[in-house]
């Protein structure tokens, strides 16, 4: 392992001096660093501003970094970003959060593709293994590390992330392209755009994958390969009467192989049992913005999406319908203004099993909204004040009430100073509220987590600030330092055994824990990202992450798991990114990573290597050849998902081409 992380190491640093010696000192100052201050983001207030200036800790993949990442999924992207820790749990499933709690059903994280939120209010999460985005179609992936509440409601409390398509107007022509590998064991993705009269765009596209299985640590496979096909559309119609309309949709269908170990009776038997987990959904878009006489803009979207998880242990159907109204009064003098509101409905239907029961087998939750918030020019161009707030109404905790206060300064135009304030919620979800869910076997029965109506949202204050300088047209850095103080944060408190004859098993034990509050945390860090171009041909980017957790629980708490969370998050990241171009049609990438121990995962350190050679022979025709997890034969990054076994992620290797005409 040693002496494979030297080898990556080694070849870093080899095109870094090759390009070095390449190119003179006049090509570098001929240069202009593609940098946060050319990119315009939305994530952070709705409204279209500038990364570079943005009060808040932002992070932006732009699609020359999907291009050169080599990467084949949405989270294997992320894990570049400072702040955010990304753990593989198997070939399909992963475990992403932002500052910490990288538990098995992470929560805190507010996730959305064009607008459209994708956490599943089933346990508040997100199912990574559904959100097959072609990466092709990506235009920016905005990564909001720290509190989204004040614009985006509750749930976006450690962060937002923000996964913007590009428009049918950015994909006229045809696209396709063909993968095949060892894990990835072939991929073939197609897309075609056109136009619709003289002011109207349309494009389709289509992807099916069929991926590998992960390995046992003794090597062996574990029977969880993964296929999945999606297909979708949109049509742009813009300049019509100061109007632009968006209609798109999305469908997909999907069957994930895997074998579920189930406590059984009597102790400590292990059913085994071998069965698919089918997977499908579906989702229609429509956004609607008008300029009005007073350089004013409104925006109404809604959408309805469809869900549908089916295994061996719960059968669930989720259908969302969102409507969502703003109007911005943007760059009119002293004051940027945003004012909006919004209703989502939630209805549900679960096929309970003996392992998995809900208290009520059909739901229906009602989710209303409105925002406000003021971006303040206290000094022009320079000091700037926002205020805004968040007040939203759910069936679980009522009234729930999210304001955030920032400053930002510009003492030069190539540094930026920022600082906030915010609070943010995160409500409970379906499942903590009615749920009894088998999780382990004890002599004479089973031990159950079990939901509790009266479970009170988790609350957050958060405290962020951060400097971000270009010390020269090629360099820039980006320095965040946060303190969050977590109130209310969900524990396990076990209960008394009592005699169970509700379920098809025979009367058995029932030992409970039940959800409640009883927890509370403080967590600090610093997050640290850079880029620089060295010469014409090399440009290099970085970042680094230090997170500290002090979980610490109530009096009352006998949940003596509650404070392994402290050691599920890495404490220390680091990852080293490098772009070589050779010739103008043949370039190299290179991307050095290094995890802390996991040790509340049982997880050690691991570094990784991924490099991608990139050629482009004629236009519009390329090639690749891509290689991931170089350093390792397999590793393993988190622990045992319920009901199934130890996993470590394998040596990817991988050839791709892609033919746009």
């Amino acid at each position: 392992m040693r002496f494979s992380f030297w080898v990556g190491f080694c070849a870093c640093l080899i095109f870094s001096f090759q390009a070095l010696a390449a190119d003179d000192s006049d090509e570098l100052m001929k240069m202009d660093l593609k940098d946060l201050s050319s990119l315009k983001v939305t994530s952070v207030g709705k409204v279209e501003e500038n990364a570079f200036d943005a009060a808040a800790a932002i992070y932006v993949i732009t699609e020359e970094d999907i291009r050169n990442s080599g990467a084949t999924s949405v989270p294997e992207l992320l894990r570049t970003v400072p702040g955010v820790q990304v753990t593989r749990t198997d070939s399909s499933r992963w475990r992403i959060s932002i500052r910490g709690f990288n538990e098995a059903f992470t929560n805190k994280l507010l996730v959305l593709i064009d607008g459209r939120s994708v956490y599943t209010p089933l346990f508040s999460g997100v199912y990574w293994d559904t959100q097959n985005v072609l990466l092709e179609d990506i235009a920016r992936i905005e990564v909001i590390r720290g509190p989204g509440g004040t614009m985006w409601g509750a749930n976006a409390v450690a962060g937002v992330i923000n996964i913007i398509r590009k428009s049918a107007s950015q994909t006229q022509g045809g696209f396709v392209k063909a993968l095949y590998g060892n894990v990835e064991r072939g991929a073939l993705s197609g897309r075609y755009g056109g136009k619709i009269g003289d002011k109207g765009y349309f494009k389709t596209y289509a992807e099916t994958f069929d991926r590998d299985e992960s390995l046992r640590p003794d090597g062996t496979g574990l029977n969880n390969d993964w296929r999945v096909s999606t297909g979708g559309f949109r049509m742009d119609f813009d300049s019509i009467n100061n109007n632009q309309i968006t209609f798109q949709g999305d469908i997909y269908n999907g069957i994930k192989d895997g074998v579920s170990y189930l406590p059984d009776l009597p102790y400590p038997t292990i059913n085994t049992v071998v069965r698919d987990e089918e997977l499908s959904g579906a989702n229609l878009l429509t956004r609607f913005n008008h300029h009005h006489e007073d350089d004013s803009t409104s925006q109404i979207q809604a959408y309805i999406d469809y869900t549908r998880r089916n295994n061996i242990s719960l059968d669930q159907r989720i259908y969302t319908l969102d409507l969502d109204y703003q109007r911005s009064w943007i760059g009119n003098g002293k004051n940027d203004i945003v004012v909006g509101g919004g209703v989502r409905v939630i209805k549900d239907s679960l096929d309970e099993t003996a392992y998995i029961r809900y208290s009520e087998s059909n739901r229906t939750d009602e989710i209303f909204n409105v925002f406000a918030q003021d971006k303040i020019s206290l000094i022009p161009d320079k000091l700037f004040a926002t205020l805004g707030t968040k007040l939203e109404y759910n069936q679980y905790t009522n009234i729930e009430l999210q304001p955030s206060a920032k400053i930002s300064y510009k003492p030069k135009e190539n540094q930026t100073v920022w600082t906030s304030l915010s609070r943010s919620v995160r409500t409970p979800s379906r499942t903590e509220q009615d749920v009894s869910v088998i999780v382990a076997g004890i002599p004479g029965g089973f031990a159950t987590w079990n939901g509790n109506k009266d479970l009170d949202s988790e609350k957050l204050i958060s405290l962020e600030g951060g400097y971000r300088i270009k010390p020269t047209k090629q360099t820039m850095l980006d320095f965040t330092t946060f303190v969050n103080w977590y109130d209310n944060l969900r524990t396990t408190e076990k209960g008394a055994g009592f005699l169970d004859t509700t379920t098809t098993f025979p009367p058995h034990i029932n030992l409970p824990f039940t959800f409640e509050n009883l927890g509370a945390a403080e967590v600090f860090g610093t997050e640290l990202s850079g880029s620089w171009n060295v010469t014409k041909k090399l440009s290099l980017s970085g970042s680094y992450s230090y997170l500290r957790l002090n979980l610490h629980r109530d009096v009352g708490s006998n949940d003596t798991s509650f404070e392994k969370a402290e050691d599920q998050s890495a404490q220390n990241q680091f990852n080293l990114s490098s772009v070589y171009k050779f010739t103008p049609s043949l370039s190299m990438s290179n991307i050095l990573s290094y995890v802390s121990e996991l040790k509340g995962f049982s997880a050690p350190s691991y570094w990784r290597f991924d490099t991608s050679v990139n050629w482009n022979p004629i236009e519009h025709l390329d090639f690749s050849l891509v290689g991931q997890n170089l350093l390792d034969p397999s590793h393993p990054e988190t622990s045992a998902p319920l009901y199934g076994e130890e996993s470590e992620i394998r040596r990817s290797v991988y050839g791709k081409v892609t033919w746009h005409f």
